[in-house]
């Protein structure tokens, strides 16, 4: 109905105006400031030496066409954007596997996922988009995270505080939503739920929804921007370049910004030529 386009149009509004505000430090974006952004002890790009280009606070602003696509048209742009970021680092189609072998499901390896029953990777273009179609439409928000973390371990990308507290308030509130939901089919099976109860658990998962749909807009533009600043590894300083050359990103690294080296200027040798001694006693005889 014209009242639940109109709430929609509401709500992507408010979460693109609270998620771009500029942030000053740490803070992140005002909406999501009562989660920690402290990087975990167990993630493995906590110690990466390099930072985005851009946060997913200010992707909308940096890249809004990218964004509105992300959050329009999920399913097709997160498809684009995988065939994008393995062509730009020379990976497509050979490297390609199904979300990069990032995400296991239950007592299924990683690795088994990704390679899909043997079929991948492989050097079949057609196979390729067939698996990463399905993977898109299938599997939207997890095909757009495995391109975020491919980008990430690629340039050796560190968690950005301001990320880190809008993926866990869009977590709150999914799980906020499964649990009002669980809720109401429960006490249906009970007694007569109030039509109040059940308006708010919609109204609770289509603001989870709704998140996560503008969540996957602010990755693909981030993504987006990064693919385009590059695929080299950006080393800031001596200490993170050999820092970086000890821990190599999967796959390899292609490049190490680095300032050139300077010529160090050689000494000249001097050549000292012998006198004879007779030339010396003539020399002294004429004085």
């Amino acid at each position: 109905s014209s009242e639940q386009w109109c709430l929609c149009c509401c709500f992507i509004n408010f979460v693109v105006v609270m998620s771009t505000v500029p942030e000053q430090k740490d803070c992140g974006a005002y909406l999501c400031c009562c989660f920690s952004a402290d990087r975990r002890d167990d993630d493995p790009r906590a110690g990466n030496p390099a930072t985005w280009e851009v946060s997913m606070c200010n992707s909308f602003c940096k890249d809004p066409c990218c964004c509105l696509a992300g959050m329009i048209l999920p399913c097709p742009t997160s498809c684009y954007m995988r065939h994008k970021v393995l062509t730009a680092v020379g990976e497509w189609p050979q490297g390609y596997t199904c979300c990069q072998s990032y995400f296991g499901c239950c007592c299924i390896s990683n690795e088994t996922i990704g390679q899909c029953c043997g079929a991948l990777p492989s050097g079949s273009a057609p196979a390729a988009c067939c698996c990463l179609f399905l993977e898109s439409f299938l599997c939207c928000h997890v095909a757009t995270q495995a391109s975020r973390f491919f980008v990430m371990d690629r340039k050796q990308l560190m968690p950005d505080p301001c990320d880190n507290r809008l993926i866990s308030f869009s977590n709150f509130l999914q799980c906020l939503a499964c649990l009002f939901e669980l809720a109401v089919c429960i006490a249906s099976l009970i007694t007569d739920v109030p039509q109040g109860v059940i308006y708010a658990s919609w109204a609770v998962r289509l603001a989870a929804d709704l998140f996560l749909l503008s969540l996957i807009g602010c990755m693909t533009a981030q993504t987006n921007v990064e693919i385009e600043a590059g695929v080299d590894v950006k080393i800031a300083s001596g200490a993170q370049a050999v820092m970086a050359h000890d821990n190599p990103p999967p796959g390899g690294v292609q490049a190490v910004h680095m300032q050139p080296d300077v010529p160090v200027a050689q000494p000249v040798p001097v050549v000292v030529q012998a006198v004879p001694v007779a030339a010396q006693q003539a020399v002294h005889m004429q004085r």
